[in-house]
């Protein structure tokens, strides 16, 4: 898999030093004030095949094997059933005796406690039975002893380094993790971390003299079956000293194990490595400190002309520099404001913002970030656009959205509405399309809730609600703008979600039932007034307050048959930088579908898979017009799982490279025949999923 994971460590290297274990803290803003896209939903069980979650197609229900086979007569062994067609409701029988735990993980895997013998020492069935009464038996499979007889731990049986390409950072930079997964029969297989593995990372100048360090288990993933999470991963993040070229190899040993098991890019190796076995990192000098990540956290304010504004607040990350107590030596800050229609690069003026105090970043504690304030004071009635400027050590100015983006977003200002007493539109603070941001498994018929959130002080903040702040749902063709042709929409009256449990939000839903085939735009809007003025709120907590952009909406997707969505997918990698006279960078996708990637003379490149890679502005939703979309071509298998193919090309060719400036990309699949697409995220979510500026590789073009 070439999926990045994060883990929690990372160790330190010089070459005249040992490894040296540590903590990293985050840049970025408080992760207190990230809505949990799914929260108060359910998986919509309509969407998969087989009503169990997994996506997969129903199949026979059947029972392989079991580990272990023997236990003590009083019953209480953990037993590990391998199969297929295994559903939620899964039961299992020793015998006549039901077990007295079930755990199912996916289709192909489950433990079951055993429940004391009713007939003495020897052997008994074992049987598996879905809800529907389906039943599938291993005859004479488990033996009752007196004493129970348990498998040794096992030995490791395989492991690799994940592909990963050569890994650069500057000296003193926090990177990674390497990751490596291992396979030890009876031990790996299923969910949660194997017993007794010892994992290390070796890193150095060359393979004759590495350091070793512990590795982290980071989680599970598949082996030759999808759902069988038969291997266990492992990551390290990674800081190193000294400039230069290392390599890095992982190894692993069993509890019953004396040796290591060394493992490379090609797995466990038998001699010494060759240059195809070894990950590389190539390190280089450090730059000079920078602001790596800054926000405007005010997202909305009004006044009345020439008067003072409330605080206006923004918040800074520069390494080493604004962690801890105190103020961050060197860094200024100051608010850029100008004319709301204007781009922010044609504002001019300015006013220095003042060091407010600190903030926790990624780790409560950590005091990683600075906060600034500042307020504006404004003669002129009007609409304006404001955001945050820092600079450290007299440097250029970095600017600042209000969209947590690491990369400024002209789209992404405050917005401050000057206007005389009386005449000030009451505009929450924060909204925004919740979920789905894509709904690509519906299907005429279907009844789709729909949900939006809404943010205003002293408002969504109280145990009630007003009755003058009214939500609805706007269902209308792609593309259509409400503010131009609102008879186009249906208006769904939505109501509080008494299940959301959440930050000072408040969760707002509607149910739709989709008529027609085809692509269909939604947007919520809220009112503060009893529906005398109304704000329109797209994905990604975007507002569309003054210029509506029915590119930013939901999208719900559906088909007159029954849609067949891809089982799964993902993309990498996670950042790319393009330039704007030339042909554009390679983006991938790993892809794996039931009866076409895993099925014997029908690879990926079969013509049953269409695959394409687009982007578009960020914010922008990939399931409507405004992304640039071209076909992708099959690479091969997968590195990992042979089940898994690969596909890749470039995102544009020169003739359609676009202007120079930031956007997202995805990738997105289908079978042949299929009218709709699985889109393809860098975190292996697809399906419905949840449009986010980490989920999507970032595009930078020069």
């Amino acid at each position: 898999m070439k999926a990045p994971r994060f883990g929690a460590h990372f160790f330190s290297l010089s070459l005249s030093s040992l490894l040296a274990l540590a903590l990293v803290a985050g840049c970025s803003g408080d992760p207190d004030d990230v809505d949990d896209p799914d929260a108060g939903h359910e998986v919509d069980a309509e969407a998969d095949a087989d009503g169990d979650g997994d996506g997969e197609t129903p199949v026979d229900l059947g029972l392989d094997s079991l580990s272990p086979e023997s236990g003590d007569l009083e019953g209480g062994t953990t037993v590990t059933l391998s199969g297929q067609g295994f559903v939620d409701g899964l039961t299992v029988y020793f015998g006549d005796v039901e077990a007295t735990e079930v755990t199912r993980y996916g289709g192909l895997s489950a433990e079951a406690v055993t429940p004391a013998a009713a007939d003495g020492i020897g052997s008994v069935d074992v049987i598996v039975e879905n809800p529907d009464g389906t039943r599938a038996t291993l005859s004479e499979a488990f033996t009752y002893t007196e004493e129970a007889v348990v498998d040794p731990e096992g030995t490791v049986d395989y492991c690799q380094l994940q592909p990963q390409g050569t890994v650069e950072a500057e000296a003193g930079q926090t990177f990674g993790p390497l990751l490596a997964f291992v396979f030890a029969e009876g031990v790996t297989e299923g969910s949660g971390q194997g017993a007794g593995i010892e994992a290390e990372l070796g890193v150095g100048a060359d393979a004759t003299d590495l350091s070793w360090s512990e590795l982290e288990y980071l989680g599970d993933i598949d082996g030759l079956s999808a759902g069988d999470l038969a291997n266990d991963e492992y990551g390290l993040e990674l800081r190193l000293n000294d400039p230069g070229d290392y390599v890095y190899l992982a190894r692993f040993r069993a509890a019953d194990d004396d040796d290591w098991i060394t493992c490379g890019l090609e797995g466990p190796l038998e001699a010494d490595p060759g240059n195809d076995d070894l990950g590389r990192i190539e390190i280089s000098e450090p730059v000079e400190p920078s602001i790596q990540f800054c926000q405007t956290e005010t997202d909305s304010i009004s006044v009345e002309p020439g008067e003072e504004t409330s605080a206006i607040t923004g918040i800074v990350f520069a390494f080493d520099i604004t962690p801890g107590e105190g103020q961050g030596d060197g860094i200024d800050g100051r608010i850029l404001y100008g004319p709301h229609a204007d781009s922010p690069s044609d504002w001019t003026d300015t006013v220095d913002a003042d060091y407010l105090e600190d903030v926790d970043g990624l780790s409560p504690g950590d005091l990683s970030n600075d906060r600034y304030s500042a307020t504006l004071t404004i003669a002129d009635e009007g609409e304006y656009g404001f955001i945050f400027q820092f600079r450290l050590h007299d440097g250029d100015w970095v600017s600042c959205g209000t969209d947590e983006s690491y990369e400024f977003n002209e789209e992404a200002v405050g917005h401050l509405e000057v206007a005389v007493a009386g005449e000030v539109i009451p505009r929450p603070e924060n909204c925004g399309v919740q979920f789905p941001m894509i709904a690509e498994s519906m299907q005429t018929g279907d009844e789709i809730t729909l949900y939006g959130r809404i943010f205003e002080p002293g408002l969504t903040d109280q145990a009630d609600l007003p009755d003058e702040l009214l939500a609805e749902a706007l269902i209308g063709p792609a593309d259509a703008n409400p503010e131009e042709d609102f008879a186009a929409f249906t208006v769904l009256s939505a109501t509080r979600n008494p299940d959301y449990i959440g930050d000072d939000f408040e969760e707002f839903e509607t149910t739709f039932t989709i008529s027609e085939a085809g692509t269909h735009a939604y947007v919520y809007r809220f009112s503060l007034d009893d529906g005398d003025n109304w704000t329109y709120c797209g994905i990604d907590s975007l507002r569309t307050e003054d210029d509506i952009d029915p590119t930013r909406f939901g999208a719900i997707v559906a088909s007159d048959d029954t849609p067949e969505p891809i089982n799964y997918c993902h993309t990498w990698p996670e950042a790319l930088t393009g330039d704007a006279d030339a042909d554009g960078p390679e983006i991938s996708m790993e892809i794996f579908h039931d009866g076409v990637t895993n099925q014997a003379g029908a690879p990926g490149d079969s013509g049953e898979l269409e695959v394409e890679g687009g982007f578009g502005l960020a914010g922008t939703n990939p399931a409507l017009s405004g992304y640039h979309w071209t076909s992708l071509a099959y690479a091969g298998t997968s590195p990992g799982p042979e089940d898994n193919h690969e596909f890749e090309g470039l995102l544009y060719e020169e003739a359609d490279a676009p202007a120079a400036g930031d956007y997202h990309a995805i990738t997105r699949a289908r079978l042949i025949g299929e009218e709709t697409w699985t889109y393809c995220t860098t975190d292996q979510a697809q399906g419905d999923f949840l449009l986010d500026p980490l989920r999507a590789t970032t595009l930078e073009v020069q």
